[in-house]
């Protein structure tokens, strides 16, 4: 569901596009007989960090109170298996690793916060008999990723022929995620009825040091090695432990860094073709 107005590309065949705004309930209650059964909402909208001009407020309502209107809206048409996409920010900065459920809430940004109140919305709603997951999803990569984070801005610099530099010694690390596989998560949780908080990521933590190799790799000459400047968040480990989702969705990743790296820089390289395998 998208906001009236809102372009998109051809669906595939078979899918239809129904424009509404989370924010507005009445534009919520689609009629059956419009969207025929629905046995699953895989709710994946989101205000995300890079919006630019955002008060807190809007974080929280697009977030956190659209959530909940939604959950509402699901309940109403007897929809039980909801799967949201939350995000590791909720719990801040990581205290213990590798990152698992059960670690502390500190959401440290507006977006976090807002990003915790849909899991608590979940969690109103499985006490009503709702089989909600909220998957806290670490990193994501692949087509249509946002160019500020640092994986598409070490291609970017790659495919200009410039040299790559991580910052202090290159030991921040991050547990990037390929679209396909957090595809297959939302799809394993809806499936297997997953219910409850979950972390969603490779498991792998890979540092800064070593994304920029495993780019450069890809470019024959091209230098890779540490810039002049500091890290201010030297020697953070984001891991995560993906055992709770494997045991109750059956969540294999499949896509390694390496291939799913290739494949986006294939993708940069020849922007009319579509990336796949």
């Amino acid at each position: 569901m998208v906001r009236p107005g809102t372009q998109l590309s051809h669906a595939p065949h078979g899918v239809g596009i129904v424009t509404g705004d989370l924010l507005v309930p009445t534009t919520l209650g689609v009629e059956a007989s419009a969207t025929g059964p629905l046995d699953v909402v895989f709710h994946c909208a989101a205000l995300l960090p890079s919006a630019a001009g955002c008060d807190p407020a809007q974080f929280l309502a697009a977030n956190a109170t659209a959530t909940e209107l939604l959950l509402n809206a699901c309940e109403r048409r007897s929809i039980r298996r909801f799967v949201y996409l939350s995000s590791i920010a909720v719990i801040g900065h990581p205290s213990v690793v590798p990152i698992d459920e059960h670690h502390p809430t500190a959401p440290a940004t507006p977006y976090a916060v807002g990003k915790l109140g849909g899991e608590q919305a979940c969690e109103r709603a499985r006490t009503r008999g709702m089989l909600a997951a909220s998957l806290r999803l670490s990193s994501p990569y692949g087509p249509g990723m946002a160019l500020g984070s640092v994986l598409p801005l070490f291609v970017h610099r790659a495919l200009r022929g410039e040299p790559l530099a991580w910052h202090g010694s290159g030991s921040r690390s991050q547990d990037f995620i390929h679209v396909e596989d957090v595809v297959s998560a939302c799809i394993g949780a809806a499936t297997a009825g997953a219910s409850g908080n979950y972390v969603l990521g490779s498991g792998v933590a890979t540092s800064m040091r070593e994304l920029a190799m495993n780019v450069a790799s890809l470019f024959p000459g091209l230098r890779a090695g540490p810039s002049s400047q500091p890290d201010p968040q030297e020697g953070v480990r984001w891991q995560l432990d993906i055992s709770s989702l494997q045991r109750d969705a059956g969540f294999l990743p499949r896509v390694a860094l390496g291939e799913g790296i290739a494949r986006y820089v294939d993708s940069q390289k020849n922007p009319s073709r579509t990336e796949g395998p």
